[in-house]
């Protein structure tokens, strides 16, 4: 999973919904225009603090977190993960979904 992903390469912009499956926690996003090459992955924080989608994940999962696992896999947008979105725009070359 080294593949160069973020907001832009997902297709979700800034204010977009996603949610962290395994604790039903829904955030905003906080970063990138949703297109390739305007992305970054910072979502809205408590008290409106950004904080990268890692460092999120880190957070929420505690001792349970593994840096070698698929982070974009444990996220999702419209019931989908955005790893899967990530994919599904790298085949198609869809820039927004």
């Amino acid at each position: 999973m080294n593949d160069k992903i973020d907001f832009g390469t997902i297709g979700i912009k800034i204010g977009d919904t996603i949610i962290f499956e395994p604790a039903q926690v829904e955030y905003k996003v906080g970063s990138g225009a949703g297109v390739p090459g305007n992305g970054g992955t910072l979502i809205q924080w408590e008290s409106g603090v950004l904080r990268s989608i890692k460092s999120a994940t880190r957070v929420l999962m505690g001792k349970d977190f593994n840096e070698e696992s698929d982070l974009f896999s444990l996220w999702t947008f419209e019931d989908h993960t955005l790893r899967e979105l990530h994919e599904k725009n790298q085949r198609s070359k869809i820039k927004r979904i």
